[in-house]
């Protein structure tokens, strides 16, 4: 009986070949990801484009978010034990949790910055206006 209850019938081989080629996938969008990322803060920096370096950091969240995906893709891979019935694969659904919540905290920060501007509640500083238009 103990035997049935800890054969998965080759499920095991498939989720963790499975969860190989996922996480092949993740490391090469993260390289692709991480190489734009130097190249627009490189251009912005030699340009002087606040919208090139904007952009740059935006994508440091991008890049962030691919690593933690290939990151929980790995982990999803180990094997189950006697304290772990489920194993791993769990963790790619705390994953998305914790990718969720931080994109939901980024859209507030940025919701609240456009608001204090639309609302003329920031500082407002005439020679950088002057400066920068």
């Amino acid at each position: 009986r103990r035997r049935e209850l800890y054969d998965d019938g080759g499920a095991l081989k498939k989720r963790i070949a499975e969860s190989n080629k996922s996480a092949g996938k993740f490391k090469t969008f993260l390289g692709i990801a991480f190489l734009y990322l130097c190249v627009e803060i490189g251009v912005g920096m030699v340009s002087g484009s606040l919208a090139l370096m904007a952009d740059a950091f935006h994508m440091v969240s991008d890049v962030v978010a691919i690593w933690m995906g290939y990151y929980i893709a790995r982990l999803a891979a180990n094997k189950r034990d006697r304290s772990q019935t489920y194993g791993w694969k769990r963790a790619e659904v705390v994953g998305a949790l914790a990718n969720a919540c931080f994109l939901l905290a980024v859209c507030l920060m940025i919701s609240l910055e456009a608001i204090e501007k639309l609302c003329g509640l920031g500082e407002h500083n005439e020679d950088d206006l002057k400066k920068n238009a």
